[in-house]
């Protein structure tokens, strides 16, 4: 495997549906941020952590993780404009040939499916030549999951796209393929108080 790519966790919004903010909740003996950043550190990625509301507790929940030297801190002026503004302006943050894009909500996803993804993107000659816009994303009994790997391409494409377009609108000029996962925790994002209440450990 070549160098993991870098990974873009978006954690800048308010959780207004969860009422309460996502990225302090408690999972297990960490927080939810915590969790989510961990596993993407723990698969060998350089991690970006594209914040705004809140920014300064969020940066301090980070603290024990800051001593890998793989995390970065991007404070986005847009993250009142939704989590689409947030990962749009982390992007110059980009050091690598693709990247990785997932929600901080998301902590069930684990090291192992980073690098799955990774290998299985690095077996696509599209992909690794970087021949045209290309998306990797799992899928969990057909519903698409995260984490989004996008090759360089596909980066562009979304660097570039208008500000207000749904980064979902903007895959949709890009070759996404889809790969079975082995299991659900790569579409469970945590919306709900009673569906943290349920999945936390």
């Amino acid at each position: 495997m070549k160098t993991m790519p870098d990974c873009i966790v978006a954690a800048g919004g308010l959780s207004s549906r969860m009422k309460s903010w996502k990225p302090a909740l408690s999972w297990g003996s960490e927080t939810m941020l915590v969790k989510t950043v961990a596993e993407a550190l723990s698969a060998g990625c350089r991690v970006i952590v594209a914040g705004g509301y809140r920014y300064e507790e969020l940066s301090g929940l980070l603290d024990n993780l800051k001593s890998s030297g793989r995390l970065i801190l991007h404070n986005s002026r847009e993250w009142d404009k939704g989590m689409d503004e947030t990962v749009r302006s982390a992007l110059e943050e980009i050091s690598s040939e693709s990247f990785f894009v997932v929600p901080v909500d998301m902590p069930l996803i684990t090291a192992e499916d980073y690098r799955k993804l990774t290998i299985l993107a690095e077996s696509c000659e599209d992909f690794a030549k970087d021949e045209g816009p290309v998306a990797f994303r799992p899928f969990y009994n057909g519903v698409p999951g995260h984490p989004v790997l996008l090759n360089r391409a596909a980066g562009k494409i979304l660097e570039s796209s208008p500000a207000g377009i749904p980064i979902r609108t903007v895959l949709e000029g890009v070759t996404v393929i889809l790969e079975s996962w082995e299991h659900e925790g790569v579409i469970q994002d945590i919306d709900t108080l009673s569906e943290y209440e349920s999945l936390k450990p």
